[in-house]
C-alpha cells in the first residue's frame, strides 16, 4: 500500500505517487527497466523522455504505470506514426490528425481516465492509441519536429468543436464509416463517412475509418493537395482551427507492471 524510493541506498516511503520533476527542460530521463527497440536496429532503445515522470499504481487494472507527463506539442515530436522520410505536406497532415486525436481525448479527461492517463503509447502491447517513442525518436526525426512546429495548435473541428480523428495505413480503395466498423451512431460522427480512396489499393491495413495514410500521400503527390485539403476530404465537412496548446500537459502511459 505504499511506494518506496531508493536513492543512493537510502529508502523513502510515500502513500502518494512518486513524481520526478526536472530542474530545467534540458533534463532527459532514462527508464532503465524499459525496452523499446526498433526492429530495424535493436541496438537502439527508445527509453528516454523529457518532461516529468511519475510512477503510479492504478487499482482499477492492478498495474503500476510509468507515466511521462509533458506538453502536448513536445509529445507530438515523439510520436512515430509517420516515417520521418515522408514529404513535408504529408507529415503536416499526419501531425494535425495526431494532435486532434490527443486533444479530443484530453478535453474529456483522457481516454484512460480510470488509469490517470491521457493516452498509452502503442508499443509492447500497450493498446491502440498512438505510437510514442520519446526523446531518442525526436533526435532521429527532425522533419516530424518541423511539421509539429509548422502546424502548432492546429486541430480538426466540426461545427466549431474538436473532433475524433482516427487514421490508418491503407484502404482497399474506399474508407469506411464509423458506424460500419465500430457500430457507433453515425449521426454523432458525421465527419467520419466512407470516402473514395483512389490512390490506396490492395489489402486493407488498419480499421479503415478516417484518414488513409497511403491515400493521403497519393492525393498530395498526384493532385498537388495541401495538408488542409487532405484533412478536409477524409474528415468530411470539417475545418482546421487553432487552439492554444501552450498550457496543455498530457499524461502518456509508457509501460506498466502487473501486480
Amino acid at each position: 500500500g505504499a511506494y518506496t524510493v531508493d536513492i543512493g541506498g537510502i529508502a523513502y516511503a510515500s502513500t502518494t505517487p512518486i513524481r520526478f520533476i526536472p530542474q530545467d527542460k534540458t533534463t532527459i530521463f532514462t527508464v532503465d527497466s524499459y525496452e523499446d527497440r526498433p526492429a530495424w536496429n535493436t541496438r537502439l532503445n527508445d527509453n528516454t523522455f523529457t518532461g516529468n515522470m511519475e510512477v503510479r499504481y492504478t487499482p482499477v487494472t492492478s498495474k503500476l504505470w510509468v507515466i511521462n507527463e509533458l506538453t502536448l506539442e513536445d509529445y507530438l515530436r515523439g510520436v512515430s506514426e509517420p516515417l520521418d522520410s515522408f514529404n513535408r505536406e504529408y507529415l503536416m497532415t499526419a501531425v494535425v490528425a495526431e494532435r486532434s486525436y490527443v486533444y479530443y481525448h484530453w478535453l474529456r479527461g483522457g481516454r484512460h481516465k480510470d488509469e490517470f492517463l491521457t493516452l498509452k503509447n502503442s508499443r509492447n502491447n500497450n493498446g491502440d492509441d498512438q505510437i510514442y517513442q520519446g526523446y531518442n525518436f525526436t533526435q532521429r526525426a527532425p522533419h516530424i519536429t518541423e511539421a509539429v512546429t509548422a502546424t502548432r495548435g492546429q486541430i480538426v473541428s466540426y461545427g466549431g468543436n474538436s473532433v475524433l480523428t482516427p487514421y490508418f495505413s491503407q484502404s482497399d480503395g474506399k474508407t469506411r464509416s464509423i458506424s460500419e466498423v465500430w457500430n457507433y451512431k453515425q449521426s454523432d460522427y458525421p465527419w467520419l463517412v466512407g470516402k473514395d480512396d483512389p490512390y490506396s489499393t490492395g489489402s486493407l491495413l488498419g480499421h479503415g475509418v478516417g484518414l488513409s495514410g497511403k491515400g493521403a500521400r497519393g492525393f498530395i503527390t498526384n493532385e498537388g493537395w495541401d495538408y488542409r485539403t487532405v484533412l478536409q476530404y477524409y474528415y468530411t465537412g470539417t475545418n482546421i482551427t487553432v487552439v492554444n496548446t501552450s498550457t496543455i500537459d498530457v499524461r502518456i502511459g509508457v509501460y506498466s507492471i502487473s501486480r
